[in-house]
């Protein structure tokens, strides 16, 4: 199971930054599969790496939206250790977020090619958001904090 985690790791590693090469990701598997904690837990207790390997599994799943086989992995971690139900919901929340994004996203590209039909439906745009119907408010994604020159009220200077 211990390789079964390395493995993970390197296709984990691969998924999250694509750019970081086979080779890299090899090494760092290979440095994370020797983690004192982790190897010493290789043989002491059984489960602990089972249970880390279908977390892991789980992860990978819910990355490559397979969420089906992320709920299964994550069913197959809670028959190892119950408190893995946390890094299931935690899974849970972040695939839930990734679809209801992938949603909006393939929603604010059909209303950009189609012409509005419905007259009830009015959108009025602001300087930082787009209302839409029913009044609520549609965030713009293209325009990250930095650029608007917030500032949070504790990093300003203050000369008296």
């Amino acid at each position: 199971m211990a390789m079964v985690c390395g493995v993970l790791v390197h296709d984990l590693l691969l998924c999250i930054k694509p750019g970081i090469g086979k080779t890299k990701a090899t090494a760092y598997a290979i440095l994370v599969a020797l983690y004192p904690v982790h190897w010493f837990f290789t043989f002491l207790y059984y489960t602990d790496v089972a249970s880390l390997a279908s977390v892991l599994a789980m992860y990978l799943s819910c990355l490559k939206k397979r969420f089906w086989v992320s709920a299964l992995f994550g069913a197959l971690s809670i028959l190892f250790r119950q408190t893995n139900v946390i890094w299931m919901i935690f899974f849970a929340a972040n695939g839930a977020i990734a679809y209801v994004q992938d949603l909006s996203l393939s929603d604010c590209l059909s209303d950009e090619n189609s012409e509005p039909t419905d007259k009830s439906r009015t959108e009025v745009s602001d300087r930082d958001s787009k209302v839409s119907a029913l009044g609520l408010r549609r965030r713009r994604t293209n325009h990250p904090i930095s650029e608007r020159g917030v500032v949070s009220g504790s990093t300003k200077s203050h000369t008296s």
